[in-house]
């Protein structure tokens, strides 16, 4: 098979998916997701540090079917990550997160569907520890600080249909975040790993 016929094929594809008639033109989601996770530090000065994460992560979104089987939209999203320390000069965190993100669905014709997101936002994070007194005064206590978060996500789900319009959505994803302090104390990390989720959706 040559490259023009491959071409052909391909451009034949589009095509149909696009003159395909749109079962819905719009959706509303909103999803609820967890995760834990017990491994070593992803702080870049603690690297070895024992961590046990509890994540919990909200996301409201909307979108617009450009065809009948892919549709792209954004969503607003926040996470409450709670990490306990094991031997480490801070014993936990609490982080709380904002991010906007752009996501892109294909859907198969038998229920199943993938999804990619994109995300850009904020962090604060509160690291909390007893301060621990040294020749030049002391070290630890608790400190708030500050983070510009990138990250992405991609996942598959299944769309359980309850009526024509609404439909349950269990979803597993594979979630990348990069935290980059504004600060010059060596304390960016990334949080990574697999997140369960569960959403409901109006399709209209």
């Amino acid at each position: 098979m040559n490259r023009k016929t491959i071409l052909i094929i391909g451009l034949q594809f589009l095509c149909t998916l696009l003159i395909a008639q749109k079962e819905y033109n719009f959706l509303i989601s909103g999803s609820l997701g967890y995760r834990y996770s017990s491994d070593k530090s992803d702080i870049t000065a603690a690297p070895s540090i024992e961590k046990q994460e509890h994540l919990i992560q909200a996301n409201p979104s909307i979108g617009y079917f450009i065809t009948n089987r892919i549709a792209i939209g954004i969503g607003i999203e926040y996470q409450y990550d709670y990490i306990k320390y094991d031997k480490y000069l801070y014993t936990k965190s609490i982080g709380n997160e904002f991010a906007i993100s752009p996501f892109l669905r294909y859907y198969t014709g038998f229920g199943l569907f993938a999804v990619a997101e994109f995300g850009y936002g904020s962090s604060i994070i509160n690291l909390i520890g007893d301060p621990i007194p040294t020749q030049t005064g002391y070290i630890g206590g608790p400190i708030k600080l500050n983070y510009r978060i990138i990250g992405y996500s991609a996942g598959i789900g299944y769309s359980v249909r309850l009526n024509s319009n609404l439909r349950i959505e269990p979803m597993i994803k594979y979630i990348n975040i990069k935290y980059n302090e504004d600060s010059e104390n060596d304390k960016d990390y990334k949080s990574k790993g697999l997140l369960l989720n569960i959403g409901f959706a109006y399709y209209f």
